[in-house]
Parts: C-alpha cells; sequence; structure tokens
C-alpha cells in the first residue's frame, strides 16, 4: 500500500502513516484515471484508499500532483493499462 495526501472524508477518518515526517493517508489501489482540462492540474486518478472499506468516500479523484507518494502505484496501473490517459498524454496537450 501506498500513500497520498488526504482524502475528502464524513466519516471517521482511517489510520494515518508517516512518509517523509508528514501523516498522509493510504491508497489501496489505482482504478483508473482522466484528463479533465477543466482543472489546472488535468491529469487524475481514481483512487481506492485503504481503510475506507464500506465508507462514501471509499473512492476519488485525485490530481496526480497529490499523489506525489503513489509513483509506484501509479506506474503499476500504467503497466497494467497501456491505454489510459499518463502524464505524457498532459504533456502533449
Amino acid at each position: 500500500m501506498h500513500t497520498s495526501l488526504t482524502p475528502n472524508c464524513e466519516s471517521i477518518p482511517p489510520l494515518l502513516v508517516v512518509v517523509n515526517g508528514n501523516l498522509e493517508f493510504e491508497i489501496e489501489r489505482v482504478l483508473d484515471s482522466k484528463l479533465d482540462y477543466r482543472k489546472k492540474n488535468p491529469l487524475m486518478y481514481y483512487i481506492q484508499w485503504a481503510s475506507y472499506e464500506g465508507f462514501s468516500k471509499e473512492y476519488s479523484w485525485v490530481p496526480v500532483v497529490d499523489l506525489k507518494n503513489a509513483m509506484e502505484l501509479i506506474a503499476k496501473f500504467h503497466w497494467d493499462y497501456l491505454q489510459k490517459s499518463s502524464l505524457s498524454d498532459w504533456l502533449t496537450y
């Protein structure tokens, strides 16, 4: 499992982990990606958050800039789904 910034949470917060001296939420896995050009940072990933199972915020779209500590999961996602939107798609826009 990997970590990232805070998901939008309306329930009991899951356990936090320390990464480089910062408290962060754990990511279970990356499920999808998209480019949303209405956003300042258009590359978004659909994340399943660890410890949120059964809560309404178990899944959320997160900009790539907030996923700095999840690059291994993002790389695995793109290895498994080569056709999905990626950083190279964003940079060539």
